[in-house]
């Protein structure tokens, strides 16, 4: 296998959590494992880490025409002497700075016209609406550089086939290759048994994690936990929506069955995951959430809707149940039928870390390398 120069670009990037930020670096360590030659061009806040490869940070903090200008000259140089890029965002910067010039390869997580849309108050909680509607001028100028962006890389990766189907709804789309988020590579150590004791969790339990944002419903999960009496509810993580949680928690007077921890690290997440019984996720949308990688993965079975690319990681009677959107009755059911059959959430356990397989890391740090080193020998 040749050796090649890649340069790795993230707009998030640890100390910030998520499944970008988490992503960026493991696929750098990989390809620095393999024996390849690795800088990354990231944006963030001040870190004390230290990596085995150049990296330069890019600061958050400065004016958005300063940052665009920043990355451009810093991509236009960083890419001159690699032979192909690997792109989990920047992307339109990525596109002028590249053109012509160097092979990219965009890692997409969600539509970006959507994402900047959406942070500017042009466009609601739901992308599939959001792909088919014409929308005002602003918002087709934003999916027209959307376009334009994508339409300069030479493979475009998605991680669930439903974003698939919509990335190739987009004018000029690139050839689109779907590979899954990964599960993580580091679990903890302890067995359920023990993360259950030191957690403090004693009777039946159900995990959330990620951002409280109003696309992913927690007010249907405390209207359900007021219906299944016996069950304790653990939420981390936070956003725009924690307020409005708390309030409807303190109306539904279920404060004693719920602990909102707040953001902690990935490695408490992942212990929480794997201590409690099912972890629930409501969202109106979601493309491939890392929340019901990461749970599967760990033999924690997830009660889901069926929307989005959520039905590709949980199947009904192997690593969870999904339930419609927006129906506060149908979750309290499923929590209920989960709490009062030890039986059948023991059957889920068994089965859905084995339905996980295929989101193993390394497989898929493997498939990602290669569509690099496919795109770089045709160069």
């Amino acid at each position: 296998m040749k050796s090649r120069a890649i340069l790795v670009v993230s707009g998030i990037w640890p100390p910030e959590v998520g499944g970008p930020a988490s992503h960026a670096p493991s696929i750098a360590r990989h390809l620095i494992s393999r024996g390849h030659r690795v800088a990354a061009l990231v944006s963030g806040g001040p870190t004390t880490q230290r990596f085995e490869y150049p990296l330069r940070v890019l600061s958050a903090d400065r004016p958005l025409p300063v940052r665009m200008i920043e990355a451009l000259v810093a991509l236009r140089k960083a890419s001159a002497s690699v032979d192909v890029v690997y792109a989990t965002g920047f992307y339109h910067r990525v596109a002028l700075a590249t053109h012509r010039r160097t092979p990219v390869v965009m890692k997409l997580s969600q539509d970006p016209a959507w994402e900047r849309a959406h942070r500017l108050g042009l466009a609601g909680g739901d992308p599939e609406r959001f792909t088919t509607s014409r929308g005002a001028t602003p918002v087709a100028a934003l999916k027209l550089a959307r376009d334009l962006a994508i339409a300069t890389a030479a493979a475009v990766i998605v991680p669930s086939a439903y974003l698939a189907r919509t990335v190739e709804r987009w004018r000029g789309s690139s050839r689109t290759v779907v590979i899954p988020n990964a599960a993580p590579a580091r679990v903890p150590s302890e067995s359920r048994a023990e993360l259950r004791r030191r957690l403090g969790i004693d009777g039946p339990s159900a995990v959330f994690a990620g951002r409280l944002v109003p696309a992913k419903r927690l007010d249907l999960v405390v209207e359900a936990l007021r219906r299944v009496p016996r069950l304790e509810l653990v939420v981390l993580g936070d956003g725009s929506e924690r307020g409005a949680i708390e309030a409807a928690i303190a109306r539904a007077g279920v404060g004693d069955r719920l602990r909102m921890r707040g953001g902690v690290p990935r490695a408490e997440v992942l212990e929480w995951l794997k201590a409690c019984d099912f972890a629930v996720l409501p969202s109106d949308w979601e493309n491939h959430p890392h929340l019901a990688v990461e749970a599967t993965s760990l033999g924690t079975p997830v009660i889901g809707t069926d929307v989005g690319g959520i039905p590709e990681i949980v199947v009904p009677g192997v690593s969870g149940v999904l339930i419609p959107p927006g129906d506060a009755e149908a979750l309290a059911s499923a929590m209920q039928e989960l709490v009062g059959s030890p039986e059948a959430l023991a059957s889920l356990r068994d089965s859905c870390a084995a339905a996980a397989r295929h989101l193993d890391e390394q497989e898929v740090n493997v498939r990602t390398e290669q569509i690099l080193l496919e795109v770089a020998s045709r160069a």
